[in-house]
């Protein structure tokens, strides 16, 4: 998605891949949406490994187009981070140090602002507990590792981050 906006047009590979079906920028277009982003929004929450897949190149999708799944597990079933007990996903807080980072080095280091990034948790029958509810380690450890990946982005990555919502 940063591509376009970046360097005015989709990358040949994702023109190479879904062919046809992807829309062309007219010339205009391209020099318009070149370096066109006020800022970069982004949503963290984990990361996963991307698992090759092989889709049917007789039924295209949007789905496919990536030729990947995504998984916490690798083929070797090495895992990305830890999933805490209750929690809905696994916590992998330098996985957003290396995704600012690449933006950064990938797309000329744009101001960018954090949009969403937290922890979710299934409380299953104590989903209205109170006491439960506000006994909230687990959320203050993902925020602790997490704003701590961030603050080695900025001040050891120099990468140019303004906002954290």
């Amino acid at each position: 998605h940063l591509a376009p906006t970046t360097y005015g047009d989709y990358p040949q590979s994702m023109k190479d891949r879904v062919g046809h079906r992807l829309p062309k920028f007219t010339e205009a277009e391209k020099k318009l949406l070149k370096d066109s982003t006020d800022f970069v929004g982004m949503n963290y929450y984990t990361s996963m490994f991307a698992k090759n897949i092989n889709p049917d190149p007789k039924s295209p999708s949007w789905t496919t187009d990536s030729l990947v799944d995504w998984d916490s597990k690798n083929v070797d079933q090495y895992k990305i981070g830890s999933k805490p007990a209750g929690g809905k996903l696994d916590v992998y807080s330098k996985g957003l140090r290396y995704l600012l980072k690449y933006i950064k080095d990938n797309y000329g280091d744009p101001e960018v602002m954090i949009t969403e990034n937290g922890y979710g948790e299934d409380l299953g029958e104590y989903h209205n507990d109170i006491e439960i509810g506000t006994n909230d380690h687990n959320r203050k450890y993902y925020l602790q590792r997490h704003l701590l990946s961030l603050h080695q982005a900025i001040c050891d990555d120099k990468v140019n981050v303004t906002g954290y919502f």
